[in-house]
């Protein structure tokens, strides 16, 4: 976090549009994006015989709508909240609708019992990356670890405080930038802007921690200065290392937008399940999600709101991350690395397989897992069914774009050319009935990228059950598995 409130440059229009159905659902539903115990009690439903059921496209519709009408409007509110300081007066004049829906004494309440958390959340972070930063002891980073992951979840739980003064708050607070803004923010990288994506010369000193123990075996904190200089926070990951393996394989894995996946329990992921599959996993935090969250802004809210600047930032520092923890990879095993993600990450991973065609051999993946991926970014912003519920697409017409518009910006948010990795190891889970980052690109880009029917995998599944198909139906993980060890 970097303490500051996020603030649109002077003159940047400011589009807040309202989603078209908010369903009433009970504050305890907000607990299912932050509660590591309800993931992990989700995930033993899944994978009982009930869990075949539950991950079909009905799965979807509920979830959608829970996450659209309920979730991110709470999350918005304490964004503002956050960002004016949690004082009551301002927080009503900058959503007069809560007034209506809580009354005064409670919500002084509220934004008292959230200040206090913050405070807890925001020293607990401060001592656990002075802690990793000055190479401390095992037991010392792991017991500021620990602690920082209870303060955050705790002050996250605590926005359900919030669910239901939030039905009449829009769920992104967009600051969509003209054409010019981003024609000057890409000035400085050459008319074709390929420097925007090129691995670091000298790659940034990252900070190792010595493994600490977890109930799902030995796991290390990287931590280091972002590649990219336009990210304030510093780039993070963890580590997770099968027990007893010289020279394992590597996965690198990046979460979908929204996620504060490093405040929820390892067991609480099924990119884990890996581990047990003799493959090291490394998490990164995706910038601008989590810990490395801009205060007055939910996590990874920055990437839609200053679309679509805020895609090429995002995209462009995430594939220098990629090449980044390559290179860490490669110079802490002989093993083959993959790289890949869900959704968001998915897209990013795509980009960056082909972005490392100009990259030093050493830094170029081995592989690639694409969950739930799609494209081209500007028909998912206009068709995707999340986008156009949070407005995105209203927003982006509002500030003078369309997706003819947005085109001449494709080279820098959509992979071009085939990637640099070899497809026979490339590894696709889709669901026919994805309309947030739509099917049909998805089964494009694999049909282009050759990628073979054996890594193919396609279920009767939306976007967000085609990841939590993963936990009943390990096929992919598995494939994925057996290609970095060699049997592909």
């Amino acid at each position: 976090m970097d303490g500051l409130p996020h603030n649109p440059p002077p003159g940047t229009p400011h589009v807040a549009d309202a989603v078209r159905w908010r369903p009433r659902a009970p504050a305890v539903l907000q607990r299912l994006k932050d509660n590591a115990a309800v993931r992990l009690h989700l995930g033993a439903l899944l994978r009982s015989p009930l869990g075949p059921a539950i991950v079909r496209p009905w799965s979807d519709w509920v979830f959608l709508r829970l996450l659209t009408g309920g979730m991110l409007p709470t999350a918005r509110l304490w964004a503002t909240a956050e960002a004016t300081g949690f004082d009551p007066g301002h927080l009503v004049a900058a959503h007069p609708g809560i007034s209506d829906r809580i009354a005064a004494a409670d919500l002084r309440a509220a934004l008292a019992g959230l200040t206090r958390l913050q405070a807890r959340a925001l020293a607990t972070e401060r001592e656990a990356q002075a802690a990793i930063a000055g190479s401390s002891k095992a037991d010392r980073v792991a017991a500021t670890d620990q602690s920082r992951r209870v303060a955050a979840y705790e002050y996250l739980a605590a926005r359900a405080s919030l669910f239901k003064a939030a039905r009449s708050v829009a769920p992104v607070d967009f600051a969509i930038p003209d054409d010019r803004a981003v024609a000057d923010w890409l000035k400085p990288w050459g008319e074709t802007a390929d420097a925007l994506f090129a691995a670091p010369d000298t790659p940034p000193v990252l900070h190792e921690t010595p493994p600490i123990k977890t109930p799902g075996g030995p796991m290390r904190i990287l931590m280091g200065p972002s590649p990219a200089p336009w990210i304030d926070e510093p780039l993070i990951a963890r580590v997770h290392e099968p027990e007893g393996l010289r020279d394992p394989p590597t996965y690198i894995h990046c979460h979908g937008i929204g996620i504060d996946g490093d405040q929820m329990s390892e067991g609480a992921d099924e990119i884990l399940s890996l581990v047990a599959r003799g493959v090291r996993v490394v998490r990164l935090v995706a910038p601008w999600h989590g810990r490395r969250r801009p205060l007055g802004s939910w996590s990874g809210e920055r990437f839609l709101a200053t679309a679509p600047l805020g895609a090429i930032q995002f995209f462009a520092a995430v594939v220098r991350e990629y090449a980044t923890l390559v290179g860490w990879a490669r110079a802490t095993s002989r093993g083959p690395v993959a790289i890949g993600g869900i959704s968001l990450g998915a897209l990013s991973a795509q980009l960056a397989a082909v972005r490392a065609h100009a990259w030093p051999a050493a830094l170029r993946p081995d592989a690639l897992l694409l969950i739930a991926t799609g494209g081209p970014l500007d028909a998912i912003a206009y068709e995707g069914s999340l986008t156009r519920r949070l407005g995105l697409d209203r927003a982006l017409s509002t500030s003078g774009w369309s997706q003819a518009r947005l085109q001449p910006l494709a080279r820098l948010t959509d992979p071009q050319v085939a990637p640099a990795v070899d497809p026979a190891k490339i590894v696709m889970v889709l669901g026919r009935k994805d309309d947030v980052t739509p099917y049909h690109g998805g089964k494009a880009l694999a049909t282009r990228w050759q990628v073979p029917a054996g890594n193919l995998f396609v279920n009767w599944q939306g976007h967000f059950t085609v990841e939590l198909g993963l936990i009943p139906d390990a096929r992919p993980l598995a494939r994925m598995a057996a290609i970095l060890h060699g049997g592909g």
